[in-house]
This record gives C-alpha cells, sequence and structure tokens, in this order.
C-alpha cells in the first residue's frame, strides 16, 4: 500500500503534576524522525508548574497545542484530546514517559503498508533514567495481521496500555470509542480492547519504541467512585461492550485468557482486594463459557509468580476466601509451631549435654574425650 506522507499523526498528551519529568517527555515527542505531527498537550489541573511548561514548549513548537482543564483524570484529558485531534492517527503518550525517536514513524510505516487499524510496539521499564532498564516486553508474535484469524489471540498479544499503540483515528470516530470517564483503573484494557474487536488488521513492530517510567505515580489523578478502583470492573465493562456489539463468541477464548491474566496480575498478592472483590469475581468466572472451568496452561497469567489458573480456580469453585486465607494461616502457623517445637527440642538437648559434659568433667569422674563424645551422640540419636 502507497503511503501517504503527508498524513498528520496526533500525539495526545495528558499532564498532571509532572514537572519533573515533562520536559523530557514532551522532548522525546518533537524530536521524532516522523514530523509531520501535532502535539496535544492536555493539562489536567496541574497545581505544579506543568501547565507553565506546556505553554512553553507551545510558543517554541507551533505543532504543540495546548489545552487546560479542571482536573478530571487521564481518561477525560484524553478524551478531550481526542475531540481535539486531526490526525490520522492517534497515539497516546503518559507525560513522565519517554518515547523513542523512531517510535511514530516506524509504526506509521508498519500501518500504511500493512493497511492496518492498529500498530503495536514492545515496552521497556525504566526507574529514574533510561540507562535504569529492569523490564523489556517479551517479542510478540502473530500468525497474520488480519484480526477474524487471530481472534482467539488478539486480545494477548501485547499489553493493554493504549501508550504502546498507534490507532487509525476513523476507527475510533467510526465506533464512537472514547476513555470511560467513571473508571481510575482498567481504562486503558477497556479502550484497548474494545478498540482490538472492532478492527479488521492489527501489525506489531519487535522494536522497543516507548519507554515506561515505573517509578512515578499516574500521570493524572482524581477521585472517582472506588468500585471502578479495580480492573475487574473493567472486565466485566469489555464482555458487556463485547455481546452488545455480538462479538462475544468471536473474541471468547481471547477474552478469557485476558480474564485470567488480570486476575492473576492484579489480585495474586493483594489479598485483602480479592477478598473484598471476591464475590463478584466469582459470580463472574463461573458464569463464563464451560471452556473456562478446564485446566489450561494458557490461562496461566505470565505476569504473576504466585498463583496459577488452579489455584484461582479451587478457591472461586471450593472455597469461600475467607475460609482459604484461614486454612492458609493455619497451614503458616502449624509450620511455625512444628519449627518451634523443634527449637525447643533442640535447645533441651543443648541444655542437658551440657549438664552431662559438667557431671563428666566434676571431680572424682575420670572421663575421656571419647566417652563423653560418645554420649552426646548417644543423647542425639535417641531424640
Amino acid at each position: 500500500m502507497k503511503i501517504n506522507e503527508s498524513a498528520v499523526v496526533s500525539l495526545i498528551i495528558p499532564v498532571y503534576n509532572v514537572e519533573d519529568y515533562l520536559d523530557e517527555c514532551i522532548e522525546s515527542a518533537v524530536q521524532q524522525t516522523y514530523e509531520n505531527l501535532e502535539i496535544i498537550l492536555v493539562d489536567d489541573g496541574s497545581t505544579d508548574k506543568s501547565g507553565r511548561i506546556c505553554d512553553e514548549w507551545s510558543a517554541k513548537d507551533d505543532r504543540v497545542k495546548v489545552i487546560h482543564h479542571k482536573n478530571k483524570g487521564a481518561s477525560a484529558a484524553r478524551n478531550k484530546g481526542l475531540k481535539m485531534a486531526t490526525g490520522k492517527y492517534v497515539q497516546f503518550v503518559d507525560a513522565d514517559d519517554v518515547i523513542d525517536s523512531q517510535m511514530v514513524e516506524k509504526m506509521f510505516v508498519e500501518c500504511e503498508e500493512q493497511g492496518a487499524d492498529i500498530a503495536c510496539c514492545r515496552y521497556d521499564a525504566f526507574s529514574e533514567s533510561l540507562s535504569d532498564v529492569f523490564y523489556q516486553e517479551p517479542k510478540v508474535y502473530i500468525k497474520s495481521n488480519n484480526v477474524n484469524q487471530i481472534a482467539d489471540q488478539v486480545f494477548n498479544i501485547t499489553t493493554t496500555s493504549v501508550c504502546n499503540k498507534m490507532f487509525r483515528k476513523a476507527l475510533l470516530q467510526e465506533n464512537k470509542l472514547m476513555f470511560n470517564e467513571k473508571l481510575v483503573r482498567g481504562e486503558d484494557l477497556l479502550f484497548t480492547h474494545q478498540a482490538l474487536s472492532l478492527a479488521k488488521k492489527v501489525c506489531v513492530v519487535n522494536e522497543f519504541l516507548y519507554h515506561y517510567r515505573a517509578s512515578v505515580a499516574t500521570s493524572t489523578m482524581h477521585q472517582v467512585d472506588p468500585e471502578s478502583q479495580t480492573t475487574f470492573r473493567a472486565l466485566q465493562l469489555l464482555k458487556n461492550f463485547l455481546n452488545e456489539n455480538v462479538l462475544y463468541d468471536k473474541f471468547k477464548e481471547s477474552f478469557i485468557k485476558r480474564v485470567f491474566d488480570t486476575i492473576l496480575f492484579d489480585y495474586a498478592g493483594h489479598d485483602k482486594l480479592f477478598i473484598e472483590c471476591y464475590s463478584d469475581i466469582r459470580a463472574f468466572v463461573l458464569n463464563l463459557d464451560e471452556d473456562m472451568k478446564k485446566p489450561r496452561s494458557d490461562f496461566v497469567g505470565a505476569n504473576s509468580g504466585r498463583w496459577s489458573y488452579n489455584d484461582v480456580m479451587r478457591i472461586i469453585k471450593n472455597e469461600q476466601p475467607i475460609d482459604y486465607y484461614v486454612r492458609k494461616a493455619k497451614e503458616q502457623t502449624k509450620t511455625i509451631a512444628e519449627q518451634q517445637e523443634y527449637i525447643d527440642r533442640l535447645s533441651k538437648i543443648n541444655n542437658d549435654l551440657k549438664n552431662e559434659a559438667n557431671q563428666l568433667r566434676s571431680p572424682g569422674i575420670k572421663a575421656s574425650t571419647k566417652q563423653l563424645l560418645r554420649s552426646i551422640k548417644n543423647r542425639i540419636n535417641r531424640q
């Protein structure tokens, strides 16, 4: 397919109180090798110098556009940027992250050549500087760019984040896709998977083009309904969306894998959260298709080292979460009790041996070293 090199790509960057990192982020955007950009900075009611930094960049580069509005959160800021975007393609960047100088160009070319609605790249995670990378997303393999041919895996080929992706804007407009502003967690998951389910073609650039700064909180924050603070709510909304659009059967296998990966990643190790959400999770999982109840190795979350598919299903099918954790606590207590009993027994042996040694060394008792060692050995063997 012929590449339209005049096409505009819109970069949407929600900004909230990230003055220490904002310059680095914007600089990585304006230095893209693909220059036909509009960079939309949405200042989400920042109370630090972030808003002023946005204005300074707008004065230096006419591709940079700034919106200042009241703090409403990342989703509202992204939606504001979407409404303003004029590009053929749209990308989202968090204001504390950094993008590779060729990210836009490589993903744009791939979309144009493949006729794709969505392009995905790999990401890595760093702490304070780009030299401190501690995680790299695994290489992605897909058997086809045609979503119909990879419906069983399309939700699992990439992270749920929107930031390592390029979206054809027409796909979003035609389907009226926007971010759910009531979610504080899982908003990316919902948006990404809605878009993937509606796309005809997706493509992958197997390069680390997006650099995620893991040491900073989310780029925009505000208060919402506490119920929406679990990613699980996004899964419920995604299932509703798939059913409403008669897409659930098509993407069922991929959706089920995503459910388990999310449960394993978000809830394993978060005992209190799992207990609080248990009733909803249990009802949701048990209402899924029979396929969900089959022990499947590919349902094991790649991000979790604590729980397996079978662990989750055992808790969901056979035990209430409180019972599960009480039993685990009792097992741990039993282990500790056994350890303490062993320690007490060793202490008694030690004291007995000391007394016996003192007796053997006492006046009137002539005991050789061999006799002492033999006595100690016999005492240990009797325990």
